[in-house]
């Protein structure tokens, strides 16, 4: 098998700031940027892994099946933040 490795999750969501208060209560601080003329989006590391956050396009449907693990060194202090 080859060597494969995670290097970018990209999210679409109608609640971007929801999301992002969602991920900094997990330790992930997600920051502003803009590619070119590109939307506004949120980018922020995740070990390894860049994490990017964008606004859902108006119209656009959610994917409601996305399923994502964090090992986090408190849980019980990360559901509480939750």
């Amino acid at each position: 098998m080859a060597d494969v490795s995670l290097k970018l999750v990209v999210l679409r969501t109608p609640q971007v700031d929801r999301l992002r208060a969602f991920y900094r209560a997990l330790g992930v601080e997600l920051a502003e940027e803009r590619h070119g003329n590109g939307p506004l989006h949120f980018a922020g590391k995740v070990g390894g892994v860049v994490l990017e956050v964008y606004p859902l396009p108006a119209g656009a449907t959610a994917d409601t099946t996305t399923r994502l693990g964090f090992g986090v060194e408190q849980p019980a202090a990360v559901v509480q933040a939750l």
